[in-house]
């Protein structure tokens, strides 16, 4: 019924512009926008109206959450790390524009340039001029991009943190299967993630600091769901956590064989 609409198949009626939609013709307004939402993750659109729409997934992925709790611990553990990074990325974004402006006035002045090229004093100065400012911004990038990875590499020692958080995350995001009570939001998990960076265990070293926290981080989880849950489904949820935050601990094919799903 909607594919009309979407395919935008007017008609003009004198001044109106009508699409039909069912067997009646309703009047089309140039600013109608369409909005569709679902919380079926797995939704089939029809090869024919695919083309039609633009499908956004907001469904929470596990790299992606994985560099959002990586940013939080950052900005508690070393703020202006993450502020320089910011501070980086928005003066790259800048440089990049500024090029892309001087590429484009660079395609100008040649396109309007009258006669021999060679002879035009003022077009070649603007062209090196113009050379000279690319050049500068490219060199600036580069530093910029040295710098970035720079800043990424002392980033990645709590990249192991965020990835405990993001496992423990997608172990919840299962319960639902167990009983559809068991729905826990992102802003839910993300202040327990936040509750447990707050206890700051006084360490020697990082990789000590990080240990006492994933320790901290997977306690508090494990304890805040789990009196969430009924008390028949206690065990069922322990050995589900166990095995989503310690997979390294089963052998192959050991938790298949636990829950009767090997194949001989």
């Amino acid at each position: 019924m909607l594919v009309p609409v979407l395919r935008k198949d007017l008609m003009q009626q004198g001044p109106r512009q009508v699409v039909q939609i069912g067997e009646k013709a309703v009047d089309y307004n140039p600013s109608f926008r369409l909005y569709l939402t679902t919380r079926d993750q797995f939704v089939q659109i029809p090869p024919n109206t695919s083309s039609l729409v633009t499908n956004v997934n907001f469904t929470v992925t596990k790299s992606g959450l994985e560099g959002q709790l990586l940013s939080i611990t950052i900005n508690f553990e070393q703020p202006e790390l993450e502020k320089r990074k910011t501070l980086i990325a928005e003066e790259e974004e800048r440089l990049k524009i500024q090029l892309a402006g001087y590429e484009k006035s660079l395609l100008e002045e040649l396109a309007q340039s009258s006669g021999n090229i060679l002879e035009n004093k003022t077009l070649i100065e603007s062209l090196n001029q113009t050379k000279k400012q690319s050049n500068e911004i490219t060199v600036a990038l580069d530093e910029s991009k040295n710098l970035q990875i720079s800043l990424d590499q002392q980033r990645e020692v709590y990249r192991e943190f965020a990835r405990i958080g993001s496992n423990l995350f997608m172990v919840f995001g299962d319960l639902i299967k167990l009983n559809n009570m068991y729905q826990f939001s992102l802003a839910f998990f993300i202040k327990l993630f936040k509750r447990a960076l707050d206890t700051r265990p006084e360490c020697n070293s990082t990789e000590e600091k990080l240990k006492k926290l994933s320790n901290a981080l997977i306690r508090l989880c494990y304890s805040e769901v789990g009196r969430s849950l009924f008390k028949a489904d206690r065990v069922t949820y322990s050995l589900h956590f166990v095995k989503g935050v310690f997979a390294s601990l089963f052998k192959q094919n050991e938790w298949e064989f636990f829950t009767g799903s090997v194949v001989s």
